[in-house]
């Protein structure tokens, strides 16, 4: 018998335990409110102690936060394989336009926004927080990007990490799927909004847009 079985068994289960708790607490949150939330209904949802849950956070706040940050980790990742390439802006922002739509319209992630957003006024810091860390990794990327296209003569923009936002507001539909209009993206209305989106900034920022 490998005598690392056990403590590797364990800690799978622990992180199973972990990524549960934090679900179950997500869900809490969306359907609840986190002003309504209590850790006393989340530990008995979980199945768990709520000495558990203040061993790892002090708060209901630091659980909330938790929560945001491994829900949103698909989006993490899928904004790290999109690929930007320099040499071809137009196409590159184009694919990149068509992902951050796909993603920011997932169900889970929509119940996510929301729930941030009720909180905006409560908790203006983690909210601000949340949703810092929520797009980090796309903010990032775009940032950079839009330095290279800067840099190349491609792209006219004195602040490219405002830029990345930007892109971002735009590309994602705004306020559009907060308030469910045009959630399945198959409407030719909607379609037509996306490309507008998109050619706003394209036009916006100089980078030259191509029209058969």
């Amino acid at each position: 018998m490998d005598v690392h079985s056990k403590p590797q068994a364990s800690a799978r289960f622990s992180q199973k335990r972990h990524a549960f708790l934090l679900d179950t607490a997500m869900t809490i949150f969306v359907s609840r409110g986190l002003g309504s939330a209590t850790i006393d209904e989340i530990a008995q949802v979980a199945g768990i102690s709520k000495a558990t849950i203040y061993r790892r956070y002090a708060n209901k706040d630091e659980l909330f936060e938790a929560a945001i940050i491994q829900t949103t980790e698909p989006l993490a990742q899928a904004f790290k394989e999109i690929e930007l390439d320099p040499a071809t802006p137009e196409a590159s922002l184009t694919r990149a336009a068509d992902t951050i739509y796909y993603l920011m319209r997932q169900p889970r992630q929509l119940e996510v926004f929301r729930a941030i957003v009720a909180e905006a006024s409560r908790l203006p810091l983690l909210v601000q927080r949340s949703r810092l860390q929520m797009l980090a990794t796309l903010t990032q990327s775009l940032t950079s990007y839009f330095q290279q296209l800067v840099a190349a003569g491609v792209m006219v923009s004195p602040y490219p990490e405002q830029s990345a936002v930007n892109f971002i507001i735009l590309t994602g539909g705004g306020m559009r799927p907060l308030l469910g209009v045009g959630n399945d993206g198959s409407s030719s209305d909607e379609q037509r909004r996306r490309e507008a989106d998109l050619d706003l900034f394209l036009r916006g920022t100089g980078i030259r847009v191509s029209h058969a």
